[in-house]
């Protein structure tokens, strides 16, 4: 019987760290790149060291699509065999009248000790994060769902991706009532995106970029889809708009140098383009608070990326978040009181996946939001305060969520869309 056990586990260990070994391997470079500061999510590859650790563990990630499930294969079916050999053991000494060979009882009770201590792991693992994360860190205090602004919802403004014959052809800008019905589309000749609607939703500001030359411009459209020439002409990044509540001015993200990203305003007609940081990092996704007087913004001024908020002149910077993981986007309540932002913590160590977190206004309160098996990106709140909407990146999709993270449901399009880049919603 021992002779059963002994080769029993040998065989299971085996085959239970193959099927592993993918997993381990990215366990140890994240924990690698973690002891070395390397920030390991992003839109850009990071550089030295941290950019070999990112390559390595993407390549394990793709490569494990086919090894896991060869490996997996291989111990359901040993572990098949174990019970067909016991099985079949039992049967042949039953009509002997002999007991059951000793190996194959050996290989079946040790399997069996394994099921039984492998279910108390998982079973203590999943009380343990249902404990820490549904007990310990329950949120209070959130946003009361049925606490409305008084202002109604007008309609969504979409930047996304439609089907169509080219590149060329596919990219525009949609804009729907808060039913979900068409109310018109840009011409995609403008390769549209960023759209951020006036204070008082009678217009709304987009990027435009230039499919051959990649140069991005300003525009604005109206209620009818008419759109103004180019306010703002740059050859280099123009994006993330955002008005001050007395509709004369915008706030973009912009490219200072190729490593340098700031933050400019710029009035409605074009004039007036000013700078407003100067971290020579990165500084953008920024909102300006709907009184006017503050901004939120993301940079990773500090080392990565967390959200920090200023004074609408650019001063007295405080930062809000502090995590090795990404916090980005930050989106205010319709009272100024709350921040929803993008956050890959809590995603595991390739930290790849962002759900939707909350905070009040000075950083604290801070609560999960969303727990999503896909990215949850861009969020963005509704004028009467009871929605956030989001887009669930691999979905391709949008999503509406109560303020306490509450009636998650899936917003229906009504024309066929491959992909969605950013939103806004306006007040009716």
């Amino acid at each position: 019987m021992k002779r059963g056990i002994i080769l029993n586990l040998v065989l299971l260990f085996t085959l239970v760290l193959l099927a592993a070994l993918p997993f381990l391997i990215m366990l140890v470079a994240g924990l690698v790149s973690e002891a070395l500061g390397c920030q390991m999510s992003g839109a850009s590859m990071p550089e030295g060291f941290c950019g070999t650790l990112y390559a390595i563990i993407t390549v394990i990630g793709w490569t494990s699509i086919g090894i896991v499930p060869l490996t997996v294969g291989a111990l359901l079916i040993y572990l098949a065999g174990v019970f067909i050999f016991f099985f079949i053991s039992w049967v042949v000494s039953g009509l002997r009248g002999q007991p059951v060979l000793p190996v194959a009882k050996g290989m079946l009770t040790s399997t069996l000790v394994v099921f039984w201590a492998g279910g108390l792991i998982v079973a203590g693992i999943l009380g343990v994060n249902w404990f820490r994360v549904d007990f310990l860190n329950r949120c209070e205090a959130l946003p009361d769902p049925k606490s409305v602004t008084g202002l109604p919802n007008g309609p969504m403004a979409l930047a996304v991706k439609v089907p169509a014959d080219s590149d060329f052809e596919s990219r525009t800008i949609l804009v729907l009532a808060p039913e979900g019905n068409l109310l018109f589309r840009l011409d995609k000749a403008y390769w549209g995106r960023s759209p951020a609607w006036s204070p008082e939703g009678r217009q709304f500001a987009f990027v435009s970029q230039d499919f051959q030359t990649r140069r991005f411009a300003l525009h604005l459209a109206d209620l009818q889809g008419q759109v103004s020439p180019a306010l703002l002409d740059e050859q280099t990044k123009l994006e993330e708009l955002s008005w001050l509540p007395d509709g004369k001015a915008l706030l973009f993200t912009g490219q200072a140098t190729v490593n340098d990203t700031e933050l400019y305003f710029v009035n409605v007609n074009g004039s007036g383009l000013r700078r407003l940081t100067g971290s020579e990092r990165f500084d953008g996704e920024a909102r300006i608070s709907p009184d006017g007087k503050q901004i939120v913004f993301v940079s990773d001024r500090d080392g990565n990326e967390d959200i920090y908020l200023m004074d609408i002149d650019g001063s007295n910077i405080r930062r809000l978040t502090n995590h090795p993981a990404n916090d980005t986007q930050p989106a205010w309540s319709p009272d100024g009181r709350w921040i929803v932002f993008a956050s890959t913590r809590g995603s595991g160590i390739a930290m790849n996946n962002y759900d939707l977190y909350i905070m009040a206004v000075d950083g604290s309160s801070e609560c999960q939001l969303t727990k999503n098996e896909t990215p949850s990106w861009r969020p963005v709140w509704s004028p009467d305060g009871q929605w956030i909407a989001y887009i669930a990146l691999y979905e391709r999709k949008l999503y509406l969520v109560r303020p306490d993270g509450t009636d998650n449901y899936h917003f229906q399009f009504p024309v066929d869309v491959e992909d969605i880049y950013s939103l806004d919603w306006a007040v009716e």
